[in-house]
């Protein structure tokens, strides 16, 4: 037994043995000796092999061991003597002998520029390298290349760089390193000339400033011409903006939702043209659609928009913030949708509407069915079909849902109609209840006021009420006891009804009178406007001032002072530019727009564009 342990130890030491020597043999040396030219050894030089590094001896001697096959850069260095560097090939079992002699005197290296700048198209610079000694590139950048990475004494060096495709100039650093000298050199390269921002800008008839158009390029550039539409006639008079960086010219009859074309051509400091034909919007994006929007209904903290197409039946989810769509709804199987509600209650969309993906003329809610779209799942549920009460007439039950809106109480109001838009009843919708739906005591068979639309308060604990003509009163239904409290009020004609969504004010009239009206009955300055058919107004959230609306009607939009009963700017909107509502962060403006190819669309305008002018008073 002893004598297998002794035998086994023994293989063991020759397996050891022979992997070692084995190691050994794949390792190579470089060593050598450092004089000056007199032939005198020069002790304590510096020398850098990549990463390692040696001292020279009293006898000028250096050495590497044991280092693997491959290719390095010797460098070696000391104060009074001119650096040098080599490339040396180690090869394994061999020791490769590399004798310097230096020169005395400092070593230097100098390059021709610390700045260039290049274009933005793809081409190549020189830089100029003055050295006494070797030299190497330190390149990282992915945007410039040079086919020499290293050498010696003076030379000439071409960078080749592509083209910048991007909208932002770009900047990298070349560094030259010789010994421990280091120069960089900093190379930016402009982006391609371009337009970055284009937009048309509503004027003001009340201070009699004309439509205006804003462009903005990426870089300075000056103007060599500028075309407007053949039958414009007058002259396009420009002036330069943001340090020559963009133009902005009058351009009168350009309304608000239009847009017209412009052919602008430029230049920049580089003498690089750029030409383009831009098609310039009076709002800020737009949204087309095959068929009609019925209604349009703002979620998500106001960021996206949920839009009714009648036919073909489906909705649109829309995002404000990326201007895309986000999901489009198959409502073909369920109904066509015309009005869209949301309940804070229960986070539900409610619809109702009509028979899918049929024509008709005019469109209108002859469905008892309410559907309701969970925004989380993405899914739709038939929520529940309205009955006729027993003691309703049998043959024209007020049983279609007009309109509908919710406290976050659990509870809201439905107003339901008949075949002849007549008949108009408001009931309780219980959603604690499973949207159980029962009379209101008060204002089930009583006789006026009529109530045809409803609306959510600020804070969706109450429901504001709108009357059916001058003779009626306005309501206000308590979510916490239930019961409606009537506002007597007159005015002429079906009045417009907008709450505001930070404060219990709302914004009423019609026709010739506008004002804002409180719970208490008290009303702010009026203002008489002449013209204002098919009307449709907002507060204008992105002031501190609460008593500032947008209003449009007869293709006019107009920006009310409820404070001093003013019109302080007023001007022209395309046609059928209609239902015009604001985003609660004061950000966006939103309104409908039938097409001449029978299609529509959502136009969207950043309120800055309509503010424009505000400042100039």
């Amino acid at each position: 037994m002893k004598q297998n342990v002794i035998f086994f130890l023994f293989l063991l030491l020759i397996s050891f043995s022979c992997k070692k020597e084995k190691e050994i043999e794949l390792n190579g040396h470089i060593e050598g000796y450092i004089q000056n030219v007199y032939g005198q050894k020069i002790e304590g030089v510096l020398l850098k092999l990549d990463s390692y590094q040696a001292i020279s001896d009293s006898l000028g001697h250096y050495s590497f061991n044991n280092l693997a096959t491959n290719t390095y850069t010797l460098s070696v260095t000391k104060e009074g003597y001119v650096g040098q560097s080599k490339s040396i090939f180690v090869e394994a079992q061999t020791t490769t002998n590399q004798n310097f002699e230096l020169l005395a005197g400092n070593h230097f290296l100098n390059i021709s520029d610390s700045l260039l700048i290049a274009s933005s198209n793809d081409s190549s610079l020189v830089v100029e390298i003055q050295s006494s000694t070797e030299w190497s590139v330190l390149n990282s950048s992915s945007w410039l290349s040079s086919e020499i990475t290293s050498g010696f004494g003076n030379m000439e060096l071409v960078f080749n760089y592509s083209e910048n495709m991007s909208s932002e100039s770009r900047i990298d650093t070349i560094k030259f390193v010789s010994g421990n000298i280091v120069k960089k050199l900093v190379i930016k390269q402009y982006a391609k000339l371009r337009v970055v921002k284009y937009v048309g800008i509503p004027g003001n008839d009340e201070l009699n400033m004309s439509d205006s158009v804003y462009i903005l390029f990426n870089r300075p550039i000056n103007v060599n011409k500028l075309e407007a539409p053949s039958n414009y006639e007058p002259d396009l008079n420009y002036v330069y903006t943001d340090d020559n960086h963009g133009i902005m010219f009058d351009y009168a009859g350009g309304y608000l939702g239009w847009e017209v074309p412009f052919k602008i051509t430029v230049s920049d400091n580089d003498n690089q043209e750029f030409s383009e034909e831009l098609v310039v919007p009076f709002y800020t994006q737009k949204l087309k659609t095959n068929g009609e929007i019925t209604d349009f209904l703002l979620i998500n903290e106001d960021k996206e928009v949920l839009i009714a197409i009648y036919n073909p039946s489906v909705l649109i989810k829309y995002s404000l913030e990326l201007d895309s769509v986000l999901h489009i709804y198959d409502l073909s199987s369920y109904l066509a949708p015309i009005k869209l509600t949301y309940n804070d209650y229960n986070s539900l969309v409610y619809l109702v509407g009509s028979y899918p993906n049929i024509e008709a003329s005019p469109i209108e809610i002859d469905r008892p069915d309410v559907y309701t779209l969970d925004l989380q799942s993405n899914s739709i549920e038939h929520a529940f079909k309205i009955e006729p009460l027993e003691e309703e007439h049998p043959n024209n039950p007020s049983i279609y849902p007009m309109d509908m809106a919710f406290t976050k109480l659990g509870s809201g109001l439905i107003i339901l109609k008949n075949d002849y838009y007549s008949g108009f009843k408001v009931r309780i919708i219980d959603n604690t209840i499973n949207d159980t739906i029962y009379p209101h005591p008060e204002f089930e068979f009583n006789e006026p006021p009529f109530f045809v639309e409803v609306y959510p308060n600020y804070n969706k604990t109450k429901l504001y009420l709108n009357r059916f003509s001058s003779k009626d009163n306005f309501g206000i239904y308590d979510g916490f006891t239930k019961e409606i409290s009537i506002l007597p009020h007159e005015i002429v004609g079906s009045p417009l009804m907008v709450p505001n969504q930070k404060s219990e004010n709302f914004f009423v009239g019609m026709v010739s009178n506008f004002y804002l009206l409180d719970l208490e009955n008290n009303e702010s300055e009026k203002i008489s406007i002449s013209s204002c058919s098919n009307p449709s107004a907002d507060f204008i959230y992105s002031f501190d001032n609460e008593n500032l609306v947008y209003l449009h009607g007869s293709n006019y939009f107009r920006i009310l002072d409820l404070n001093s009963g003013e019109v302080i700017s007023s001007c022209q909107t395309v046609m059928y530019f209609n239902d015009l509502t604001t985003t609660i962060d004061g950000k966006y403006c939103l309104a409908t727009k039938e097409n001449s190819d029978d299609t529509f669309s959502l136009i969207i305008t950043e309120t800055s564009i309509l503010n424009w002018h505000l400042n100039k008073r």
